[in-house]
């Protein structure tokens, strides 16, 4: 059963966790033709291999994110398209109330940005900015030891990371 477009459009407009880097880190594209109409948008698109076959993804986060609204939402990708995160699909079931669900991603959205201002004092030239949020992280914090300097932020800025992996394990992938 999938969510009605209304509650999609409550929930998801409100959200875009999935689109942003802090939920997934690629979209598997459904094939080359998928890939090629957007690349002609403007997106990169990566290709690799899956499990012994051609593939491509869409690295996030999303170039066509704006806000937590997708400015491509007619056109984006099919896997876009069909994904509904466990707190859609507890709210399309009944089992959580829209407003419980805004407020669940209302929490996450605010443990993600205390994560991204922290990453901006540690990351001022924004040198990770067009990566996922967790390799941002990775990448950042890596960085800070090969200058052999340890920020105490650093504790502060795992705490933020491990409550939103926590809430997003929990609430939006149902982990």
């Amino acid at each position: 059963m999938s969510a009605p477009d209304s509650l999609t459009k409550a929930l998801c407009t409100e959200c875009g966790l999935c689109c942003d880097g802090s939920l997934l880190a690629e979209v598997e594209l459904t094939g080359e033709g998928e890939a090629d109409r957007l690349e002609a948008l403007g997106f990169d698109v990566e290709e690799g291999d899956e499990h012994g076959r051609d593939a491509w993804f869409l690295p996030l986060p999303c170039g066509a994110l704006c806000g937590s609204k997708c400015t491509i939402y007619e056109h984006r990708p099919e896997t876009c398209r069909t994904f509904e995160c466990r707190l859609l699909k507890d709210a399309a079931a009944g089992a959580v109330k829209l407003a419980a669900a805004l407020k669940t991603v209302a929490r996450a959205r605010k443990y993600r940005d205390a994560a991204l201002a922290l990453l901006t004092t540690l990351d001022p030239d924004n040198e990770t900015g067009g990566l996922p949020l967790q390799e941002r992280i990775s990448e950042t914090v890596l960085a800070l030891e090969e200058r052999g300097g340890r920020d105490s932020r650093v504790g502060e800025l795992n705490t933020r990371m491990e409550q939103l992996t926590k809430i997003l394990a929990v609430n939006f992938l149902g982990e």
